[in-house]
């Protein structure tokens, strides 16, 4: 091959909006793939017959038991922990890497959705029982939906803020 179709190679391979010394980051991309694996822990956690003695398990439901099983137990925390490695090395690059909205997506997803799932269940514990108070649960709703909004604004603006410099 010449010199040109080397570069045309190059350029499709590319990104378009990438420079071509631009990287994205490998902890954010590996955590983007371990997350959803964390979404299958509910698929072990629901009864597939009521059955009073339970049969013994198949060929198929052994296998996941010893392979999704832990990735799905583990990938919360550890998606969580690649995301602000992530983010962490994308703002050391100094521009050489790039994927800071998946990186804080990765890093932020499990968070907020355990901070979410407290909150309802606090609400539901303590205003669920209140006679007469129907529009509690709506209020509690859409409060919980603000702390979340704040949360991840205030985890954007940390991550996508520049280096100051103080004198």
């Amino acid at each position: 091959m010449n010199e040109m179709e080397n570069q045309d190679i190059e350029d499709m391979s590319m990104s378009e909006n990438a420079p071509k010394d631009q990287r994205i980051s490998k902890f954010a991309l590996i955590g983007a793939i371990i997350l959803p694996f964390g979404l299958f822990l509910g698929l072990f956690l629901i009864p597939i017959s009521a059955r009073t003695t339970p049969a013994p398990p198949s060929t198929w439901q052994l296998i996941l038991r010893y392979t999704v099983l832990p990735l799905s137990i583990l990938s919360p925390f550890v998606a969580t922990i690649l995301g602000i490695l992530g983010i962490a090395e994308i703002r050391r690059s100094k521009g050489k890497k790039y994927g800071m909205p998946l990186a804080v997506f990765v890093g932020m997803f499990y968070p907020v959705i355990f901070i979410t799932l407290f909150l309802f269940t606090l609400g539901w514990l303590l205003l669920g029982n209140i006679d007469g108070w129907d529009i509690i649960p709506v209020v509690w709703f859409f409060l919980v939906l603000v702390i979340d909004y704040l949360i991840i604004r205030a985890v954007w603006n940390m991550a996508t803020k520049r280096n100051q410099v103080t004198s």
